[in-house]
């Protein structure tokens, strides 16, 4: 893999756990939940993202990820409450 496929597949990952991370922030579902899954309509509990390559070139890289849904978990620390997300598939 070149480098250049590795920064877009590290910035496809980033803008994934942004998106994540404000949905989780938004989601009615979510804001009360102490712990469960917050479904994004798309699949079944714990069904693992999906990526698929849409199209590729030596100048292009275009993907198309699929995310079910995410868990989250309250987490304490310092005092302070936070969620913390996870993906099915992600490991620990």
């Amino acid at each position: 893999m070149s480098a250049q496929s590795r920064t877009t597949c590290s910035s496809i990952a980033l803008f994934t756990f942004i998106t994540l991370l404000s949905i989780c922030l938004l989601s009615p579902a979510a804001a009360g939940a102490s712990t469960g899954w917050v479904g994004l309509g798309q699949g079944r509990e714990d069904d693992a993202p999906r990526i698929k390559v849409v199209s590729s070139g030596a100048d292009h890289l275009a993907v198309r990820v699929a995310v079910p849904g995410f868990r989250t978990e309250e987490r304490s620390a310092r005092g302070e409450l936070f969620q913390k997300l996870s993906l099915p598939g992600s490991g620990r």
